[in-house]
């Protein structure tokens, strides 16, 4: 996962026609036109709502347009929320009656893991160091506390660990899926300017701990028969982008890690996968998209081209579409799948 302190993917370099930001809207206009048509009377407006894009597909032009797009992402976020709160928990969803726990649950990707995660159905246990926003967290996404429990966790101490674990048994009996969010993304420099504690630190927390923790959730799987384990990577495992040598390290360290654990725990059925990122718009990137053009001079729609307007897609992904990859893969959807990763990334990178 790709941090704004230490996750700045690739910047790519920027396209910024008007022409070529707002092709893949028309495409979108034309495949919308087509469904619609398709569709009887009775169903165009169902079709209709259904095909309407939840965030803009091309680049903001203006500041206007910007604040829109960031508005429209935090309106997104409420609507599944909402929607979560609504739902009839009877329906078939992906993750209906079973057991999700989620770290690193703070104002980014690991709120997004356990919104996406209720959403579909699951029992959620919370997970993050701060214990105060993590109430206020859980409060908001689960205001009666049924379908949700959170503890004040550090992934690399054993204890705390375990204790995160019994809690999701005693809550709600199980732990069928982990999805590892909490890292360490502050391992900046190169060669001759590097700290190596940052270094230490980032083995410690993004593979150590996450091994840490898999300890006793990979033994609660086991006693109900199997379970999928879900790590977040980092695109720059594959292309230095700003000088985060240490924290690209330590995620492609686990990664390898990966490999091996799925080949250790297949035969228990737990299996073990990546979802790996790249920019994901959220909080965090809008912090440093105004930080970045005030401190270099520019306006933020320049900086926002210059990031995403090679794109195929032509637009960044957002937290909440990595967090549903992520479910997808604690999902039995995926339960054919190990020892694999999966890029979302707007086709920024292909490999």
């Amino acid at each position: 996962m790709k941090s704004l302190r230490g996750r700045g993917e690739t910047p790519q370099a920027g396209v910024s026609s008007a022409s070529q930001a707002d092709r893949p809207s028309n495409q979108w206009s034309a495949v919308r036109e087509a469904e619609v048509g398709r569709a009887g009377p009775g169903r165009r407006r169902e079709v209709q709502d259904a095909l309407r894009p939840t965030t803009p597909i091309s680049l903001a032009p203006t500041r206007t347009g910007r604040d829109v797009w960031a508005r429209e992402a935090q309106v997104e976020r409420r609507r599944k929320v909402q929607s979560y709160r609504r739902t009839d928990r009877r329906r078939a969803m992906l993750l209906n009656g079973k057991t999700v726990l989620v770290t690193g649950v703070g104002v980014g990707l690991g709120r997004e893991c356990a919104t996406s995660a209720l959403h579909e159905g699951a029992n959620v246990v919370l997970a993050a160091r701060r214990k105060d926003e993590l109430a206020s967290t859980a409060a908001e996404l689960d205001p009666g506390g049924e379908h949700t429990a959170h503890r004040a966790t550090d992934i690399t101490d054993p204890e705390s660990c375990a204790s995160l674990v019994q809690l999701a048994l005693e809550r709600f009996g199980s732990v069928d899926a982990l999805i590892q969010v909490a890292a360490f993304e502050h391992a900046w420099g190169g060669l001759y300017d590097l700290n190596l504690d940052d270094w230490r630190a980032a083995f410690d927390t993004n593979v150590l701990g996450a091994l840490t923790l898999l300890r006793p959730v990979a033994k609660a799987m086991k006693e109900v028969g199997g379970g999928s384990v879900v790590f977040i990577g980092s695109q720059s495992m594959f292309k230095p982008a700003m000088p985060q040598a240490g924290y690209a390290a330590s995620k492609s360290a686990l990664l390898t890690t990966i490999y091996y654990l799925a080949d250790e725990l297949g035969p228990d059925n737990i299996r073990c996968n990546m979802v790996i990122p790249s920019w994901m718009w959220g909080p965090n990137v809008q912090r440093y998209v105004s930080g970045t053009a005030r401190h270099q001079g520019r306006t933020e729609e320049e900086v926002l081209h210059e990031l995403v307007g090679g794109f195929p897609l032509r637009r960044m992904t957002e937290d909440g579409e990595v967090a549903d990859v992520a479910v997808f893969f604690a999902s039995d959807h995926a339960k054919a799948v190990t020892g694999q990763y999966l890029l979302v990334n707007a086709g920024e990178l292909v490999r």
